[in-house]
């Protein structure tokens, strides 16, 4: 077994150098408002540590089709005492972070009642791996209205995407797409269009 490591490792050393591959740059999807649907939300930790949900979304709107928009919405901030080391929790502004993250879960479709029920809201389970009463799986494929802005700092440009309202399904919301598409704008008839 020793000679099949020892092998392995020599091939990992005579295969050169990694390739580099090119990388489509794509411009960046331009401020404004889209429809989205929630292709993926996960709950990790920010590199502060401190627990957030992480979405990706993907628009449904031409020409940005199928590309993707970023948010993270943060659960807690936690902070290191200077002093002593050890960490708490900055109650003032978790707050504030969870008044944003039930702000943006109601704008996915989750009632009053539901967002209450995502206690406890975050946990770990036996093997220190967070957990959240959230049901982040129900969030997948729900479509809404979102509006991307783009936020310059000393650091950087940050897109920061505002959650606005839901709009149903992801199947339901591209069934009136393809309808509004296939027509133009929906047309309404008055008593006096019908013939009979």
């Amino acid at each position: 077994m020793a000679n099949l490591f020892n092998d392995i490792n020599s091939a990992w050393s005579a295969s050169g150098e990694a390739t580099k591959k090119k990388v489509k740059d794509y411009e960046d999807v331009p401020d404004g408002d889209y429809t989205v649907f929630v292709d993926r939300v996960t709950l990790k930790s920010s590199k502060a540590g401190n627990p957030m949900l992480s979405w990706m979304f993907r628009v449904m709107d031409d020409p940005f089709g199928g590309r993707c928009l970023f948010k993270n919405s943060m659960a807690a901030t936690v902070k290191t005492d200077p002093n002593t080391g050890e960490k708490f929790v900055d109650i003032e502004k978790t707050m504030k972070n969870q008044q944003f993250l039930k702000t943006d879960l109601a704008a996915c479709g989750l009632s009053d009642e539901e967002i209450a029920s995502c206690n406890p809201l975050i946990g770990q389970d036996e093997n220190g791996d967070l957990t959240t009463g959230i049901p982040l799986d129900s969030l997948v494929g729900r479509a809404m209205a979102v509006r991307k802005v783009a936020r310059k700092t000393d650091t950087g440009t940050f897109d920061t995407i505002y959650m606005n309202r839901y709009l149903g399904s992801r199947e339901d919301v591209r069934k009136e797409q393809s309808t509004q598409s296939k027509w133009g704008t929906e047309k309404r008839f008055d008593d006096e269009d019908i013939p009979f």
